[in-house]
C-alpha cells in the first residue's frame, strides 16, 4: 500500500505552503480510508483557517471544491468516493457478446496502432501522452494512460464478456492515480473500460461509480463510447 507519510515528504520537501501541505495529507488519508487521520487533518486544517488564512489561495480552485467535497463528507459521517454524481442507470441494458478471434493483448496494439479511433472514444487529442501497462502497485496496472492538459483518463481493456471484478479493478486504478495527484503532475482522473459485451449489474455498478463505457467488436474501428 502506499505509505501515507512517505507520500506527504514530496510536497513537504517542495517547501509549499502550510495549508497546501495540509490538504494533500488530508486528501491522501481520504482516499486511503484512513478515518481518524482524516479527521484530525481536517481539525488541523481549520486550525489553521481559524487564523484567517486562505486554502483557495494556496491550493487552487479545482482542489478547493475537492477540499470542500472531502470535509463535507467527513463531517456527514459518510466518507463516501469522490466519484461524482453517477449516471442514470434506468436505462441501462445487458450488452451480449460477440465472438472474438484474437487476444486482449492484439486488440491493445492494434486500437494503438490505430489511435484515431480510441482518441475520440476517450475524447482524448493526438497531443495526448500513451503509456501502456503502467504499474501503480499494489493495485495492479493499468492497460492505457492517457495524460493532457492536466487530465489523466485511465483505460482497461477487456476482449470478450467484462466480470464483476471490473468494477473493483478500474476503481483501484482510479484511487492510485489520485494518490498520485499530490506530485502537481494533474488535477482530474477520468476512469473509462473497454469490453466486448457487460452483464446488467456490471454496467449499472460502472455508470453509479461514473466510469465511462465504451465497447467494441474487435476492431480499433469499431470503438464506440455506449456512457
Amino acid at each position: 500500500m502506499y505509505n501515507c507519510h512517505q507520500v506527504y515528504l514530496k510536497w513537504n520537501d517542495m517547501k509549499k505552503g502550510l495549508l497546501d501541505a495540509l490538504y494533500w495529507r488530508l486528501h491522501t488519508f481520504y482516499l486511503m480510508n484512513e478515518r481518524k487521520e482524516a479527521i484530525q487533518s481536517l481539525i488541523m486544517i481549520e486550525d489553521e483557517l481559524s487564523k484567517g488564512k486562505s486554502i483557495l489561495a494556496e491550493i487552487g480552485s479545482i482542489h478547493f471544491e475537492r477540499f470542500k467535497a472531502i470535509s463535507s463528507r467527513i463531517k456527514d459521517k459518510s466518507f463516501s468516493r469522490l466519484v461524482g454524481q453517477g449516471s442514470d442507470v434506468a436505462i441501462v441494458e445487458e450488452i451480449s457478446p460477440e465472438p472474438q478471434t484474437i487476444s486482449e493483448k492484439e486488440f491493445c496494439e492494434a486500437i494503438l496502432r490505430e489511435k484515431t479511433h480510441i482518441y475520440q472514444a476517450v475524447g482524448a487529442s493526438p497531443n495526448s501522452i500513451i503509456t501502456t501497462e503502467v504499474d501503480v502497485s499494489p493495485y495492479g496496472r493499468i492497460d492505457i494512460k492517457f495524460v493532457e492538459n492536466r487530465v489523466v483518463k485511465i483505460l482497461e481493456v477487456k476482449m470478450g464478456e467484462s466480470t464483476t471484478s471490473l468494477v473493483s479493478q478500474i476503481d483501484k486504478y482510479r484511487v492510485a492515480c489520485e494518490l498520485e495527484m499530490n506530485l502537481g503532475l494533474y488535477d482530474y482522473v477520468e476512469a473509462y473500460v473497454l469490453a466486448n459485451s457487460y452483464g446488467k449489474f456490471v454496467l449499472s455498478e460502472l455508470t453509479r461509480s461514473s466510469v465511462v463505457i465504451l465497447t467494441h467488436t474487435g476492431t480499433p474501428e469499431s470503438v464506440r463510447r455506449i456512457m
